[in-house]
């Protein structure tokens, strides 16, 4: 369908943080309670929309940009999940990804709307599912947001090889590429020979071992992240509990980034096949888009 920011219920420009720094921007929106199919809306909607409200697309300071998420009321009863989409928007590339911080911001922007304090999520993607339960905590800072994800890794997760290198591919919250570093190329010929930009969904992570704690380099479609993202943490903890070499350079529980220490989440064996984790706690910030009729 073609775009209509009249139609939209509440738009905002968000921005994620995580002790202090800024992580995420992109913009948000919730659709009207009419709305019962978040299908109907797309990344050809997305895109129009970055580039007509989104004023941070190109905003270098943050660790990730050009998200865009919808929010659709599409929950029968109070206990059923409402639905989540994310998008990532690069020039006029557009593909759906998984993202913690954008999830985080839609679970806020869902409480402000709805006057709750908790929100249920089913998160989509390219035909995978997982089901984000969050609590939101608004304060004068904004909004504290925690997360819990459950999803079925299912076989996922694939020991390979890249440049060399040994590395694990995790196609379940985004297509990760876990590498075993150090480097013995440089990462854009470490990504060009594992094909690893052939959607915006596409990330790597380079590990290798440190004193006292491992490093990660986190790259997406921007370069070389500025920090550590949520879905790259969580898929650490989950090739972890698969890989046991991954889990011998994890086994502390804590990685270095560019950004500082970071937790690697416990994954935890559900039934029917599921895992959940608990992802680190984002702060979200809003201001509100005006949507001309």
């Amino acid at each position: 369908m073609s775009t209509q920011s009249a139609l939209l219920c509440s738009a905002v420009s968000f921005s994620t943080y995580r002790a202090g720094q800024l992580r995420t921007v992109g913009t948000g929106y919730v659709l009207p309670r009419k709305w019962t199919r978040l299908e109907d809306w797309d990344g050809r909607d997305a895109l129009a929309l970055a580039r007509m409200l989104d004023p941070r697309q190109d905003d270098s300071s943050a660790a990730a940009r050009g998200k865009v998420f919808f929010v659709a009321m599409t929950a029968k009863t109070r206990g059923d999940p409402d639905s989540f989409a994310c998008y990532q928007v690069k020039g006029k590339k557009v593909d759906p990804v998984f993202c913690g911080n954008s999830t985080a911001a839609g679970a806020a922007l869902h409480c402000e709307v709805t006057g709750r304090k908790s929100a249920a999520l089913s998160v989509g993607c390219d035909g995978q599912a997982a089901l984000a339960e969050t609590t939101c905590v608004l304060d004068p800072e904004g909004w504290l947001v925690s997360q819990r994800w459950s999803l079925k890794p299912g076989d996922t997760i694939q020991e390979t090889q890249a440049a060399g290198h040994r590395a694990v591919s995790c196609h379940l919250l985004n297509d990760y590429l876990v590498v075993w570093g150090p480097l013995q190329t440089d990462f854009e010929s470490l990504i060009a020979g594992s094909g690893s930009r052939s959607t915006l969904r596409s990330k790597v992570a380079v590990i290798q071992a440190g004193d006292p704690l491992p490093k990660v380099h986190f790259l997406n479609c921007n370069g070389v992240h500025g920090a550590a993202p949520q879905t790259g943490l969580a898929t650490l903890g989950l090739v972890a509990s698969r890989v046991d070499w991954v889990a011998d350079l994890v086994s502390n529980g804590q990685i270095l980034t560019p950004g500082g220490i970071e937790e690697v989440p416990v994954v935890s064996e559900e039934a029917g096949g599921s895992v959940s984790m608990t992802l680190p706690t984002v702060r979200v910030t809003f201001r509100h888009l005006k949507l001309d009729s």
